[in-house]
């Protein structure tokens, strides 16, 4: 039972820290994206994910009716993409590349979507 128990752990433990995802106080990261689902209004998520964007860089594109942002911020192209999750919830996805090397940019897309979530 003991060995069972440790299997079961290890596997947990490399599920959790694989780099696959990590939850941080309702956040969802992964390798290239960072999500923020929240019980809110679609209205009220672009508007915190909008003023987020805009206080960081410069919005380049917005379209609310396909549901997505474009920002410019510290020589990476953000995009932000705000969908209803249900009938309460809206998720933010935030994806952040540099624009030189075309790599996610992992910590940037965490950290927009860490203060879209303090917005909320």
């Amino acid at each position: 039972m003991k060995k069972v128990l440790q299997g079961a752990a290890l596997v947990l433990f490399l599920l959790v820290f694989s780099g696959c995802a990590a939850i941080l106080v309702g956040v969802v990261l992964s390798k290239d994206s960072a999500k923020v689902t929240k019980k809110t209004s679609y209205n009220c998520a672009w508007d915190a994910t909008r003023k987020t964007l805009g206080e960081m860089g410069v919005i380049t594109l917005e379209n609310k009716k396909s549901k997505h942002i474009e920002a410019d911020i510290n020589n990476d192209a953000v995009t932000a993409e705000i969908t209803k999750v249900g009938l309460r919830f809206v998720r933010v996805t935030i994806k952040a590349r540099n624009k030189r090397t075309l790599f996610a940019d992992a910590d940037l897309a965490a950290k927009i979507a860490e203060k879209i979530n303090a917005e909320l």
